[in-house]
Order: structure tokens, then C-alpha cells, then sequence
């Protein structure tokens, strides 16, 4: 399967599987590979026009950017099952000082981003 490629390549790093990948990118390009089940889109969405992939591509994501991750810590976090999920309840749910706390429990190195608080108040208990 095309994502069970990806999964390899990202564990591997065998190029070998990148010409195979590409053969999938240049066989499903401009085709459809998601759709909407019938009356799935309008209970969810009601009348909001659909936006084409350029549209959304343009949006601006916004947010900000607590802690930089080198390689070998966001490695350390693939390899320990939920480890991801629980790094992004911490800071969506406890912040700054959660999340820093939960990097540091695992030991992992991270830069403080542009956007981190400069003083910090911890969570209350």
C-alpha cells in the first residue's frame, strides 16, 4: 500500500523505495482519492461553500511555536507508542510548563521557539 511505503521509507530511509513512490505520485495525480458519502458534507457543514486544494493550501495555519524539536528527540517520540498524542494534550491542555515538563521527563532535547512565554505561570493543581 502507498502509505505502508511512506511508513519503511520513514523508518529505513531506503531510497530504493522512492522511485516506487514516485510511480504512484505520477499514477494518482489529479485524481480524486477522497470523497465525501452521500449527505455527509452538507450534516456537517451546512452550506459552506468547498474550498478547492490551492484554497486550502493558501490558508494561513497560524499558531505558535512553543518548543523546537531536533531529529533524534522527534525519533525518541515516534518510538514510544503515544508519546505524540500525550506531547499535544500537554500543551493544548496544560501549556507551556506541561509541556516542557513532559520533554523533559523523557529527556528530550527541544530549543524554547519564538513564541514560548517569557514567564511562565505554572498550571494550578
Amino acid at each position: 500500500a502507498p502509505f505502508e511505503l511512506l511508513e519503511y521509507f520513514r523508518q529505513t530511509g531506503d531510497m530504493a523505495v522512492v522511485p516506487i513512490w514516485q510511480e504512484y505520485e505520477k499514477g494518482t495525480h489529479r485524481r480524486r482519492a477522497i470523497t465525501w458519502s452521500r449527505g455527509l458534507r452538507a450534516q456537517l457543514l451546512g452550506d459552506e461553500a468547498e474550498l478547492s486544494d490551492e484554497e486550502v493550501a493558501a490558508e494561513e495555519v497560524g499558531g505558535e511555536t512553543w518548543a523546537v524539536l531536533p531529529a533524534e528527540s522527534l525519533r525518541a517520540i515516534r518510538r514510544v507508542p503515544g508519546l505524540q498524542a500525550r506531547i499535544l494534550d500537554a500543551a493544548e491542555n496544560g501549556g507551556f510548563i506541561e509541556l516542557v515538563n513532559l520533554l523533559t521527563a523523557y529527556h528530550l532535547a527541544y530549543e524554547v521557539g519564538p513564541d514560548a512565554p517569557k514567564n511562565p505561570v505554572p498550571a494550578a493543581s
